[in-house]
């Protein structure tokens, strides 16, 4: 029996040799061997041990906003979250399976009169990418609020639950990126609030976001803060706003951003990243440390 025969008996729905560029946000990157979407838990456990069965690397993504692949492919399978979206209300508590989106957790806290964090509202991908990267806006983060997930560690196909202090927190960190564990659903604290005043805080944090970031496709923030650095900052006073690679630019709005400004390679994202890296450490001394991953 072949992978995708064994795909086929277990019922998951999957497609071959897949465009990346139409998938991940920046809209660039090769060819995707295997793409299965997971409708359920059980689903998703089935499609990660189907990879370990046939020996075929894997990785799980969700919202694919923050990474993007090669332009040379890659021969393996991505299991995307994006079917596993269920949000529902347990107590005074958010539960919220891996691939709902940050933004359709807060709407529905909001339309039953709670509130996570109007910051975080439309910082793109899915909770559980966001969990593994902390991700957080606007002086709030995820781990302010999360409570509990319940995991799959893909290694030896165990679930299990873990609270907030193991997970280790910290900037754009969290315990997931150094393990074997993927986030299958998640609890998240919220406080009473008024809808009508929490999409009055979506309307006004959306026109935030407008107003200072790029509109042409990206990976987000490609850089994270540390020890007092901002990526931002930093490459603008190296005079790299608006600097081009082939179609991959600096932001000209926000130098935090590379953005495909003309149908640009991954090869071309990767070299205007190397050239900002090499700068930084050439006139600064400092060696920034990227938040956006390219898939090998």
């Amino acid at each position: 029996m072949t992978f995708i025969d064994y795909l086929l008996a277990q019922g998951l729905n999957y497609k071959e040799n897949v465009d990346s560029s139409k998938i991940t946000s920046i809209k660039a990157g090769g060819q995707i061997k295997t793409v299965i979407y997971p409708n359920n838990k059980k689903e998703f456990t089935a499609a990660v041990m189907a990879c370990s069965r046939f020996h075929i690397k894997f990785k799980i993504l969700g919202g694919c906003t923050n990474s993007c692949f090669s332009d040379n492919g890659y021969d393996g399978a991505v299991i995307f979250t994006s079917n596993l979206k269920s949000i529902k209300i347990e107590g005074e508590n958010i539960v919220a399976e891996a691939g709902a989106t940050i933004s359709e957790i807060l709407r529905f806290a909001a339309h039953n009169d709670k509130e996570i964090a109007s910051e975080l509202f439309g910082i793109p991908g899915t909770i559980g990418g966001a969990v593994r990267n902390n991700a957080g806006a606007y002086g709030k983060e995820i781990a302010d609020f999360f409570i509990s997930g319940e995991f799959f560690d893909t290694s030896n196909f165990k679930t299990l639950i873990l609270d907030r202090e193991n997970l280790l927190f910290s900037y754009r960190y969290s315990y997931l990126q150094s393990s074997t564990l993927a986030l299958i659903e998640c609890r998240l604290k919220t406080r009473p609030s008024e809808k009508e005043k929490c999409f009055n805080d979506f309307k006004r944090i959306t026109q935030i976001r407008r107003a200072q970031q790029p509109n042409e496709p990206s990976l987000g923030s490609f850089y994270k803060r540390r020890d007092g650095v901002i990526p931002a900052k930093l490459i603008d006073d190296l005079g790299l706003k608006g600097y081009t690679v082939g179609g991959a630019s600096v932001s000209k709005k926000h130098a935090g951003f590379i953005v495909n400004s003309d149908k640009c390679t991954v090869n071309e994202i990767e070299k205007l990243a190397e050239y900002i890296e090499y700068a930084a450490v050439n006139k600064y001394g400092i060696h920034l440390i990227r938040e956006a991953e390219i898939i090998k």
